[in-house]
């Protein structure tokens, strides 16, 4: 038990990160974002928004910014994918890897 109660306390900590981005999913259809630092990268097809230090990147079709406020944003349309893409010492890009959306 005494286990079960640390890990549990773990996750809420980090849940409770203000610094650390939020991700959710619902589908294909939508994704929310909180905590993030700005959209880099706008149109229909493609977004890139900054998030703790490394840009996410959704791809997709007729996306359109729902929802933007300081701290939370949400994209509606069809998400074929989400990517995580951290930025190198030398200002590369380096891929943390695609993740298919939906089907």
């Amino acid at each position: 038990m005494g286990e079960w109660k640390k890990m549990r306390e773990l996750f809420l900590v980090e849940d409770l990160n203000p610094h650390l981005p939020y991700v959710e999913l619902v589908g294909d259809r939508r994704v929310l974002i909180e905590n993030h630092q700005g959209i880099l990268e706008y149109s229909d097809t493609v977004m890139r928004v900054a998030v703790g230090g490394m840009e996410l990147c959704i791809s997709g079709e007729n996306m359109d910014l729902r929802v933007l406020t300081l701290h939370e944003l949400t994209i509606a349309g069809t998400i074929r994918s989400l990517e995580y893409i951290c930025r190198s010492k030398e200002g590369e890009h380096d891929t943390q890897g695609a993740k298919p959306a939906g089907r």
